[in-house]
């Protein structure tokens, strides 16, 4: 219970803004977790948040993830598609770090060693996903569906260490 607790912190610290402000906009969340690998993870309890919300333009989405309890820097943070909770999938999308294209270069700026915390912001925009092979319709509707999750890779655990599925709640 308190780990569900501290998630939801951590989703509304990295949302930041009332849910008004967000009320005509399209927003996904998902609350991560070690624990929601698929496969073992080694040397972690990482958890943290990560949403999506559409522009007021509708030309791109914003993306903010943030994970503390990382065993060390990321190598990548991207987005897995098309599956469930229960699927794992290969990576339809990159964040930052590797693979690329990714929205952010790197991962290594958004990362603080002392709090073994991650905080990334960033855009997913057409020509991006575009690079990957993906129209924004087809994103859009599978992040809707729910067959969209994100996970973030280290050295440690490069198939993923911090796991979380996207729900849709807004609207």
């Amino acid at each position: 219970m308190k780990k569900h607790r501290t998630i939801l912190l951590v989703l509304a610290a990295v949302v930041g803004l009332s849910v008004s402000v967000y009320a005509a906009k399209r927003l996904w969340s998902a609350s991560m977790s070690a624990d929601f690998e698929l496969h073992d993870v080694i040397g972690s309890n990482a958890i943290g948040s990560a949403v999506i919300i559409t522009k007021p333009d509708g030309s791109a989405w914003e993306f903010r993830v943030k994970i503390v309890g990382l065993s060390g820097v990321p190598t990548g943070v991207s987005l897995h598609g098309w599956a469930t909770a229960q699927q794992e999938a290969p990576i339809i999308l990159g964040l930052c770090g590797t693979p690329g294209p990714s929205a952010l270069a790197s991962c290594a700026s958004g990362y603080d060693a002392s709090t073994k915390t991650l905080e990334i912001t960033g855009d997913i925009t057409s020509p991006l996903l575009m690079q990957w092979g993906l129209r924004g319709r087809e994103f859009q509707q599978n992040l809707s569906a729910g067959l969209v999750y994100v996970s973030a890779h280290t050295a440690l655990n490069p198939l993923g260490e911090c796991r979380g599925q996207f729900q849709q709640i807004f609207p």
